[in-house]
C-alpha cells in the first residue's frame, strides 16, 4: 500500500558560493559606491550577467542545500490512501520528553567544504509544501521511520530537517511546492 510523507511549512534553501578573489573585489567596490547591498548584487540577474552568469546557483561549486526548519508551526503528515496514520509538530522530532523516543531522529553533523576564496551563504526562505514523499509498505511502522536533522551550520540557533528514511531507505521527494518570501546574504570570509 502506498504512503505519502508531507512536510508542510517554513523552511531554507541555500548555496554556498566562493568568489575568485578579483571578482569579489570589483563587487564589493561597485557595491560600496552605489551605495547597494550585497542582496541587490546577488539576486540581481542583469548584474550577475556582467559576469557572465544568468544565475546566482552558477557562482557555486556545490549542490543547493535545502532544510525543513524544526519550529512550532511547521507540520508533518504520514497518510494512508485516505487516512493519516500520524500528524505531529516538527518541534516534537526534537522535544520529546519521553522514557523511549517516540521518533527515530539522527542528529546529522554539518560540515562545509573549505575553500580559500570569498565566500557567501546565499538564502532563499521559502514557505509551502517542502516536501511530499512516498514509501511502499504492507503497514506503516512509526519505528522504521528516520528524520535525520542538522543545525544550520551557520548559527547555533535553530535546527533543520534534511531527510527522511523509511526502513533504511532515503527517500526521494516527489513534489515540493513553495513561495519565497525572504532572500538574504551572508558574508562568512
Amino acid at each position: 500500500m502506498p504512503y505519502f510523507i508531507n512536510l508542510f511549512g517554513e523552511s531554507l534553501r541555500y548555496w554556498i558560493c566562493d568568489l575568485p578573489q578579483e571578482t569579489y573585489d570589483f563587487m564589493r567596490k561597485y557595491k560600496e559606491e552605489n551605495n547597494k547591498s550585497w542582496e541587490d548584487l546577488f539576486f540581481d540577474f542583469d548584474f550577475l550577467n556582467t559576469f557572465g552568469f544568468n544565475h546566482w546557483s552558477e557562482l557555486t561549486e556545490y549542490p543547493e542545500f535545502r532544510g525543513f526548519f524544526i519550529i512550532k508551526n511547521n507540520r508533518i503528515e504520514v497518510k494512508g490512501k485516505i487516512k493519516k496514520a500520524l500528524k505531529l509538530n516538527a518541534t516534537e522530532l526534537l522535544n520529546q520528553n519521553t522514557l523511549f523516543p517516540l521518533y527515530q531522529v539522527s542528529m546529522i553533523e554539518s560540515t562545509l567544504p573549505l575553500n580559500a576564496s570569498k565566500r557567501f551563504i546565499l538564502l532563499n526562505y521559502e514557505i509551502g509544501q517542502f516536501a511530499k514523499y512516498s514509501f511502499e509498505s504492507d503497514s506503516f511502522d512509526i519505528n522504521k521511520l528516520e528524520f535525520q536533522v542538522s543545525q544550520f551550520p551557520f548559527s547555533n540557533s535553530f535546527f533543520l530537517l534534511f531527510n527522511i528514511k523509511y526502513k533504511d531507505v532515503e527517500l526521494k521527494i516527489l513534489r515540493e511546492d513553495t513561495l519565497i518570501n525572504k532572500m538574504q546574504v551572508i558574508e562568512i570570509s
